[in-house]
C-alpha cells in the first residue's frame, strides 16, 4: 500500500503536468518537449522564442524590401493577371528596331525575371489604335483608350502583349500602354 505522502505526491505531480501542457497550449506551443536551441534560433518558430512565448522575433524578420519599380516607367512584356491577389504579371523587355525584321522586343538578358504588380484606382489602359490593338481591337484612331476588364481578358488568353508601365510610388501601375511590335 502506498501512504498518504506518495499518494499526495503523485497527484501533485500529475496536476503540475496538466497546468504545464494547458499553460504551454496557452501560450501557442505545440510540443511540451523543451527545446535545446537557444532563444532566437533557426530552430524556433518566427514570433515565438524556445521557451514558447508570443515574442516577436527580430532576428527572423525579412528586412524592408526596397522598393524595385517606384516612380518608373517600364518596357515589358505582359504575360497574365493573377486574379487571387489582383496583379498584372510581366517580364521586362528591350526593343530592337532594324531595316531587315520589323520592332520586335526580346526579354532583358539583364533580368529576364518574371515580376508582378498591382494597379492604381483608375489605372489607364491605351491599346494601338486603328483596329490593331490585342487589347480592344475594335477601337479606331491613334489611341484605343481600354478599360481594365478588356486588358485582362486579353492576357487570359495567352498571348504576351509588349507594353509600356508606368508605376506610381507606390509600385503600383497607373497607366498601361501597349506597343507596336512583336515578341521573340
Amino acid at each position: 500500500m502506498h501512504d498518504s505522502r506518495t499518494v499526495h505526491a503523485r497527484r501533485l505531480t500529475a496536476g503540475l503536468l496538466a497546468a504545464g501542457i494547458v499553460g504551454l497550449a496557452a501560450t501557442g506551443c505545440t510540443s511540451a518537449t523543451p527545446s535545446t536551441a537557444p532563444s532566437g534560433s533557426s530552430s524556433t518558430t518566427p514570433g515565438s522564442t524556445s521557451s514558447g512565448s508570443a515574442v516577436p522575433s527580430t532576428s527572423h524578420a525579412a528586412p524592408a524590401k526596397a522598393p524595385k519599380f517606384a516612380n518608373a516607367t517600364l518596357t515589358v512584356e505582359l504575360t497574365g493577371y493573377d486574379a487571387a491577389v489582383h496583379m498584372i504579371e510581366f517580364r521586362k523587355v528591350i526593343r530592337h528596331t532594324s531595316e531587315q525584321i520589323q520592332d520586335h522586343f526580346e526579354v532583358d538578358p539583364a533580368d529576364s525575371a518574371a515580376y508582378r504588380l498591382p494597379t492604381a484606382a483608375g489605372v489607364a489602359v491605351d491599346g494601338i489604335g486603328g483596329g490593331g490593338s490585342a487589347i480592344c481591337g475594335a477601337a479606331q484612331g491613334d489611341v484605343a483608350h481600354c478599360t481594365l476588364n478588356e486588358l485582362i481578358t486579353a492576357l487570359h488568353q495567352g498571348n504576351p502583349l509588349p507594353a509600356q508601365l508606368i508605376v506610381n510610388g507606390a509600385e503600383q501601375i497607373t497607366h498601361v500602354n501597349e506597343q507596336l511590335g512583336v515578341i521573340v
